[in-house]
């Protein structure tokens, strides 16, 4: 791919993913932030592939990283908190869901924080 523009090659990985080809979407991911370090959706992306892979604390990275470049990524956000419920981590899930809540109450995006107020209040109880 030798496009310039960064939401082609996001195109490109996410076709990859949805097509079950994590290895492909991966060495995509991996070119694709040399090219454009700074474009937060490639993190989220690649976060998602490294998680599908189990590469945990790559995933992990990634999601920082786009959180990193831009704050308001709530999809880094969701990405982390199911994957701190599928590790069984549900005080750091609670704290995300209530984190991506609390963004929303800013917001006025009030309909928008039941779903995150419902992952918190499940996690709560896992506690």
């Amino acid at each position: 791919n030798n496009s310039q523009e960064p939401e082609e090659w996001i195109c490109l990985i996410a076709a990859y993913s949805y097509a079950g080809e994590f290895e492909n979407a991966y060495n995509w991911f991996r070119k694709s932030i040399k090219k454009f370090p700074n474009k937060a959706a490639l993190y989220v992306y690649g976060g998602d592939i490294c998680k599908r892979l189990e590469i945990i604390n790559e995933a992990f990275e990634c999601w920082d990283k786009a959180l990193e470049l831009d704050d308001s990524f709530c999809d880094a956000k969701y990405s982390k908190g199911f994957c701190y419920e599928e590790l069984g981590e549900w005080e750091k899930a609670y704290d995300i869901w209530s984190e991506i809540a609390e963004d929303n109450r800013k917001q006025g995006l009030v309909i928008e924080m039941e779903f995150p107020l419902e992952l918190a209040q499940r996690c709560k109880e896992k506690m």
